[in-house]
């Protein structure tokens, strides 16, 4: 396995960095399920803290403000990001 790996879609690099990175802190929603199993879910983001229909827990998104995100949850994952959900 690379040291870094640079993931391209529609000729734009995505996201460029560690394997382990890639798979724990994926960008978007899309990078998230490519590389594995992804449950999605909607959250707000507000004091460094992830509220969703489950509950609240610690956030590695920090946006400046309150923020409408989605958040990624699966075997050893976890991260948040304002990029949209995807489609079907």
């Amino acid at each position: 396995m690379a040291d870094r790996v640079a993931v391209i879609s529609e000729g734009a690099i995505r996201q460029y960095d560690t394997p382990q990175r890639l798979y724990q802190h994926p960008v978007d929603q899309r990078l998230a399920s490519f590389l594995g199993e992804a449950n999605l879910v909607e959250a707000t983001i507000e004091g460094g803290m992830a509220t969703t229909a489950f509950g609240r827990s610690p956030s590695t998104s920090n946006p400046a403000g309150p923020a409408a995100v989605w958040c990624l949850s699966g075997p050893s994952r976890s991260c948040c990001t304002s990029t949209p959900a995807p489609t079907s």
